[in-house]
């Protein structure tokens, strides 16, 4: 747990197998301004959002980190309402019983390189985007699966992706890559 008024640094460390039963952040619950490099959050879950990683209102960033196999009904990966910068991560394999089985963001996403694949949500496989607005530049998205959205669902968001790679993402009703949302924008 990170608090509002804290920061914390981390590098070269893995977090597994931890829960956070009733809310969010399964391995971190951030609300300050957090910062790993070359870490592993792996196998976490929480009741609510954010099985690896929940972010409040401040700042995460996150290089070349891998944010692998959480669970939670919102977020399975990451839940964020802040600002997260991640550079060269892999969020791979989480799941979101309801939605953004890699991601759930509702604040500002930057990502650069990386890759979101083998993610699973209600809505949205890789990335469920709700009120946010997110910029991914030179990112892989692929072998995700969501209801509505495989790789992508911009609910009512705004999202820019420049130089990215979406394939064989896949949807049980709309969108097998993305979904857009009448409240949404993107280019």
């Amino acid at each position: 747990y990170v608090h509002e008024n804290g920061a914390a640094i981390l590098a070269n460390v893995t977090l597994t197998n931890n829960k956070a039963s009733k809310w969010g952040g399964g391995a971190i619950n951030n609300k300050g301004v957090a910062t790993l490099e070359s870490c592993v959050i792996r196998d976490n879950s929480a009741g609510n959002e954010g099985g690896g990683i929940y972010n409040g209102s401040k700042e995460l960033t996150l290089r070349n980190c891998t944010i692998s196999e959480n669970s939670a009904p919102g977020g399975g990966g990451i839940c964020c309402f802040g600002a997260v910068t991640m550079e060269n991560t892999k969020i791979s394999g989480n799941h979101a019983g309801d939605v953004g089985g890699g991601i759930d963001a509702h604040g500002t996403l930057n990502v650069t390189g990386g890759e979101f694949s083998g993610n699973s949500g209600g809505d949205a496989g890789g990335i469920y985007i709700s009120g946010g607005a997110i910029m991914l530049t030179n990112v892989s998205i692929h072998d995700n699966w969501g209801s509505g959205g495989g790789a992508l669902n911009n609910k009512t968001g705004t999202a820019t992706l420049t130089g990215c790679t979406i394939q064989a993402n896949s949807s049980a009703n709309e969108g097998g890559a993305l979904f857009v949302g009448s409240g949404s924008s993107g280019t």
